[in-house]
């Protein structure tokens, strides 16, 4: 299998050929794109501290992919307006207020 620049799309999808055995199984099937964040050292050590506790309470692999793609999926599924928000910090209070919002709701 090829090897994918950055900002390839992967139209065949990322399953491994048969025969394929090195390296960690692939887990997406269909289209799919590689991108890449970056994060401050302190919100790279809560995030690999957070993946940390969730694989030690559910006793499996959680990988920080596994833990920011439901994050995303979730934001941009939901009914929040996105638009209101100029900054990154503006975004942020915006999901912060959304949460707790949603919190005292329950």
């Amino acid at each position: 299998m090829a090897k994918k620049g950055i900002f390839e799309n992967t139209e065949q999808g990322t399953q491994k050929e048969a025969g394929e055995t090195r390296g960690r199984p692939t887990k997406h099937q269909g289209q799919t794109q590689n991108i890449t964040v970056i994060f401050s050292d302190e919100v790279a050590d809560q995030l690999r501290m957070q993946c940390i506790k969730m694989k030690k309470q559910g006793g499996g692999k959680f990988s920080m992919n596994e833990f920011i793609r439901p994050v995303v999926e979730a934001v941009l599924e939901s009914d929040i307006d996105l638009t209101m928000a100029d900054s990154e910090n503006e975004l942020r209070e915006l999901f912060l207020s959304k949460l707790e919002a949603g919190k005292n709701a329950i």
